[in-house]
């Protein structure tokens, strides 16, 4: 399993079921990030988001009452632009095209959809921050995405 190449990153999971927040949690762990926060709703994914800038968030789509559109949404609007430009992946069970197209005005960096293969979540993550702040191109999408 491939593992962060800097020892700064931090994680954020915003996951509504506590079973799945464990498991993502655990593998952003395992890939060695100094720190993972985790939210089971996106009101209180994006006031730690705000609070502590994570690196990377992996956001449900489908949580009360805040979902993960109106998360990233919220982190869009913030007007601290190391709040504003945290890359999000989506994590979840809904394919639907209104959504994907929403995620894609928000530039969400990636959509996975569940059932996950841990390895190629993980390649996705190491890939998208270290092309984060640079000119290289975006991360390969591992193959359970929607392209967005």
């Amino acid at each position: 399993m491939d593992k962060f190449e800097r020892d700064d990153i931090t994680v954020l999971v915003i996951e509504d079921d506590e079973t799945t927040r464990e498991l993502l949690s655990r593998l952003a762990s395992n890939m060695g990030a100094k720190a993972v926060y985790a939210a089971s709703n996106g009101a209180e994914g994006l006031r730690i988001a705000c609070e502590k800038r994570p690196t990377i968030c992996i956001c449900d789509l489908e949580m009360e009452p805040v979902d993960g559109l109106a998360f990233v949404g919220g982190l869009r609007a913030s007007i601290h632009k190391e709040v504003n430009e945290i890359p999000v992946v989506i994590f979840t069970a809904a394919k639907e095209s209104v959504h994907v197209k929403k995620a894609k005005a928000l530039e969400v960096i990636g959509w996975l959809v569940k059932p996950f293969n841990p390895k190629a979540l993980a390649t996705f993550l190491c890939d998208a921050v270290k092309s984060r702040g640079s000119a290289a191109a975006p991360a390969k999408k591992p193959d359970t995405t929607i392209n967005v």
